[in-house]
């Protein structure tokens, strides 16, 4: 088994006194919004731009749904998005290697692509910045649902000190004993050339 990269991002979504199926038509609303391009809807699947195809997932404890997945035209087991009152959790399909140490002259286009979406689905949700994670083996994984992303950054800079400046810096010291390292990325490339 190996380790896929765990893409969290933050959002400004008001949940308070709020359940989740009051806020899921904001949500859509929201992200079917945003005008993505061919390249970006190619590069996430086969999509017909429309966050079409939702599922509440419960909580075993009360029965009220806790968070909601989300995904276009395509296979349920497809890219989609996970949102609940405290981040976004984007599924994208790759190892955490490939996307942290693959050079920039291979993987500029279509980790760019991908980088874009995160960016235009993150802002309509408005949040303005993502955290790349392992999913599994490693000390990254602890952080998960059940905080939001400015309380895991905060664990994470107590924990292992300051971010990684590049990918590459992430994962080469993802594996360190109680020092590893992680990427926040806030899409400054991006911003620029928009």
């Amino acid at each position: 088994m190996g380790t896929d990269v765990d893409v969290r991002g933050n959002h400004s979504i008001d949940f308070e006194g709020r359940r989740l199926v009051d806020v899921a038509p904001e949500i859509i609303d929201r992200l079917n919004s945003v005008v993505f391009t061919e390249r970006e809807i190619s590069a996430v699947s086969a999509w017909d731009q429309k966050f079409d195809q939702l599922e509440f997932f419960l909580d075993e404890d009360n029965d009220t749904a806790n968070y909601l997945k989300l995904y276009g035209n395509c296979i349920e087991d497809g890219p989609h998005i996970l949102v609940d009152q405290y981040q976004c959790d984007f599924s994208c399909g790759f190892r955490y290697k490939t996307w942290c140490t693959t050079p920039v002259h291979v993987v500029h286009d279509w980790r760019k692509t991908w980088r874009s979406y995160f960016y235009k689905a993150i802002t309509a949700l408005g949040g303005d910045r993502v955290i790349y994670l392992a999913d599994n083996g490693h000390i990254l994984e602890a952080y998960d649902y059940s905080e939001s992303l400015e309380k895991i950054e905060s664990h994470l800079l107590e924990t292992l000190g300051p971010p990684a400046n590049t990918l590459i810096e992430a994962y080469e010291n993802a594996y360190a004993p109680k020092s590893g390292k992680y990427y926040i990325d806030h899409f400054k490339d991006i911003v620029a050339s928009a």
